[in-house]
């Protein structure tokens, strides 16, 4: 399962002996919100209406409106998106 928002994230490296590389910011948190409504609509992908309007999409591809909601957090409501595979009719 796989949640998506874009924006701008903080990129750190942590540790000395063993390295971990740091990812925060608000689209992350989004994202982990998002996922967490896959389970709830039965989808293996969701993305944030953001993401959507900035994300040209392959010709084999469609975009599904699937609910508006407000994540854990926010104050303002999000419409989520998923996409699926055009299937050919041959």
């Amino acid at each position: 399962k796989a949640g998506c928002d874009c924006g701008t994230v903080l990129t750190s490296e942590i540790g000395e002996l063993k390295k971990s590389i740091v990812y925060s910011g608000d689209p992350v948190n989004s994202a982990s919100r998002i996922v967490s409504y896959c389970k709830n609509y039965q989808k293996e992908l969701l993305l944030s209406e953001e993401l959507m309007e900035r994300t040209p999409l392959n010709i084999n591809l469609a975009k599904e409106k699937v609910d508006t909601v407000t994540l854990r957090g926010k104050s303002s409501r999000t419409t989520l998106w998923t996409v699926n595979e055009i299937k050919n009719s041959k």
